[in-house]
């Protein structure tokens, strides 16, 4: 039966038979009805909006960076700015800049929930906070709040199930040594955070990560499964036409309209089924990809990789056909650990740790071999067609430091691309001056996404203060 309250339909409302006395239940589509919001989406051709999180160790070098600002947020000028490989994306309203958010190492209070500033080291801080919005109290901790990579993925298995893991956490740099130094210490490539508040190991080997992404996509319908569903005769749909129906009385138009579209997928997929077809999305096979090196797979007592670019662009091969098959749905990507000694041996740059304490102008150099890189990843994105759009349009991409200049608690810097159907205002420069605290940018970009419920906070941050990134 299906529960329905005075407000809107539950996000876990299921319609349930029982087809040849064997328990069946059909989930629901995200509807309006379930979040009270004008942004709720369906999952149509395209899937649901895919989230990609690439974190920046080490801050930035703020002025060098970013474009000037005549008079309007959107009349911008990239002349001579290591940003000004992102200037076609925020002239064609495809990317936002972000700059001067305060850090949570300062502290965030929100009127109800307090978090004094941490005693973790800047470092720490930086990394673990960045996709919680919240700071972790001391270098010691062991749990943290969940990350919104994670969280997002959970709440999409949530709303449409695949019965597969639809999260991974990257690194382009081997892992810390834990024994190595305390300075140095396991906390600094701690990225992301699962629903239980333990961190997530990131993975440096791509070759492993393309098998464990695409494992079984080229796996048919076994017979005794089509026997099985043959023998029914009958479409799962006959089974819940009444609850069906008396849904439909409760729904608006438009959530009518996603349930009807919905129902027809299902007997779609039945009718292939019954063929004894599988129901693979085009050139959704696992791929071949020619990775630049054998990129190792087990941690290693050394942190340097001189090879960061070369693995952004294997991972960018590998998620522009991931997320188009929704071999995977959420990724947050860590270029190196805070703190490490990774470099860019091609570019002949080097550590970016070093560079950053006095400003070199390698450090500013890193800054604009990263604004390329990721324009490439946008751009190869932005060649794969998902549904009736780009692959770019239904990712929302995130790209970041946790840091600012000099290891300063404020001067964050971030870069948001891709999707706006929460009705994110791209092509401008939003300059926050130092006074607005990054810990809202998780929960802004969660609503924007449109998985949140009714009251529902994330991090230390409650609805109503999201970032502005709609004027």
């Amino acid at each position: 039966m299906i529960v329905l309250n005075k407000k809107r339909i539950h996000r876990r409302t299921l319609l349930r038979c029982a087809a040849g006395g064997l328990g069946t239940s059909i989930a629901l589509p995200a509807l309006e009805a379930m979040f009270g919001s004008d942004s709720a989406y369906a999952a149509g051709a395209q899937g649901v909006p895919r989230f990609l999180a690439i974190y920046q160790p080490n801050g930035h070098h703020n002025e060098p960076f970013h474009p000037v600002v005549n008079g309007d947020i959107r009349n911008l000028s990239f002349a001579g700015k290591n940003s000004a490989p992102l200037e076609p994306w925020l002239k064609a309203g495809r990317a936002t800049i972000l700059r001067n958010m305060l850090g949570t190492q300062a502290g965030y209070d929100d009127g109800v929930d307090s978090a004094a500033r941490s005693s973790g080291n800047d470092h720490l801080v930086a990394i673990v906070s960045w996709l919680t919005g919240k700071p972790v109290p001391t270098a010691k901790d062991d749990s943290h709040s969940v990350s919104m990579d994670a969280f997002l993925a959970d709440r999409y298995e949530q709303l449409y199930p695949t019965g597969r893991s639809q999260h991974v956490v990257i690194s382009g740099s081997p892992f810390v040594d834990p024994g190595r130094m305390d300075y140095n210490n396991e906390q600094k490539d701690w990225l992301s955070t699962d629903r239980n508040g333990k961190k997530i190991f990131a993975i440096n080997g791509l070759g492993g990560l393309l098998d464990k992404l695409f494992a079984g996509f080229d796996a048919t319908v076994s017979e005794e499964q089509r026997q099985q569903r043959l023998a029914y005769r009958k479409s799962m749909l006959d089974f819940v036409s009444d609850d069906m129906g008396r849904l439909e009385q409760r729904l608006g138009v438009a959530d009518r309209r996603v349930l009807d579209s919905y129902f027809q997928d299902i007997r779609a997929l039945e009718q292939r089924l019954e063929a004894g077809q599988a129901a693979p999305v085009a050139g959704c096979e696992k791929p071949t990809l020619a990775f630049s090196r054998d990129w190792p797979t087990e941690r290693k007592n050394d942190l340097a990789n001189p090879y960061i670019d070369e693995h952004w662009r294997d991972t960018t091969a590998l998620l522009s056909v991931a997320f188009r098959c929704e071999a995977v749905r959420s990724v947050a990507y860590m270029l190196e650990t805070e703190a490490g000694e990774s470099g860019y041996a091609n570019a002949s740059l080097g550590d970016s740790h070093a560079a950053s304490h006095d400003l070199s102008a390698d450090y500013g150099k890193r800054d604009k071999l990263h604004a390329e890189l990721f324009s490439e990843m946008l751009t190869q994105l932005d060649q794969q067609t998902v549904g009736e759009g780009s692959l770019l349009d239904n990712t929302m991409v995130l790209w970041g430091a946790g840091i600012g200049e000099v290891h300063s608690a404020d001067q964050q810097m971030a870069v948001i691309a891709g999707y706006t159907g929460g009705k994110i205002k791209h092509g401008a420069l939003r300059n926050f001056q130092n006074k607005t605290s990054s810990a809202l940018l998780p929960r802004t970009l969660l609503s924007h996404l449109g998985v949140l419920q009714d009251g529902e906070k994330f991090g230390l941050v409650k609805p109503g203060q999201e970032l502005d990134l709609t004027s």
